[in-house]
């Protein structure tokens, strides 16, 4: 742990926690150590203004177990600190399902064949299809024409959709 930085954010947020939801603001300065700890661990800062986008990511890749509200609220921490700092840049988000991180069509492709022969077997239309899984019909002719640009979000719609046993 480095006493020098996590002194730094305590004084960068010394005005910060004094106003507003004092609870809510300690909680966020406790995330920003949490994570200012966790990357002082892996490496060597000393320095607050050493922080970087690449330090932030590796937080989130060592984090992905988190849920998609912990992430972000670890974010909104973070980007209150970039803020704090007078940095021009926001910190990287955290990856996430509903980002549309792509799909590798080679890691699924089984999956992708079941969907499409079972959306064959039902006879269903792209736009009914699209309708009854909450999606834009752009993600349903993904599955055909473009299967690299299907996110996890879009299949899971999809499947939702056509294991619920539609009667259209």
């Amino acid at each position: 742990m480095s006493d020098n930085c996590v002194s730094q954010i305590k004084e960068l947020m010394s005005g910060y926690v004094r106003k507003g939801s004092k609870e809510n603001r300690s909680r966020q300065v406790k995330k920003m150590i949490y994570v200012i700890n966790f990357i002082e661990a892996q490496e060597k800062l000393g320095d607050l203004n050493r922080l970087g986008k690449r330090q932030i990511i590796a937080f989130w890749k060592s984090h992905e177990h988190l849920s998609e509200k912990t992430r972000y609220e670890y974010w909104r921490a973070l980007d209150i600190l970039f803020k704090k700092m007078s940095r021009k840049d926001i910190p990287p988000k955290p990856f996430s399902i509903s980002e549309n991180k792509p799909v590798f069509p080679m890691e699924i492709q089984t999956l992708l064949d079941r969907v499409n022969l079972q959306k064959a077997s039902m006879r269903l239309s792209i736009k009914a299809l699209a309708k009854h899984a909450g999606c834009d019909e752009s993600v349903i002719r993904a599955l055909d024409h473009q299967p690299g640009k299907l996110t996890l979000d879009g299949l899971s719609r999809i499947l939702t959709a056509l294991n619920s046993g539609m009667d259209l």
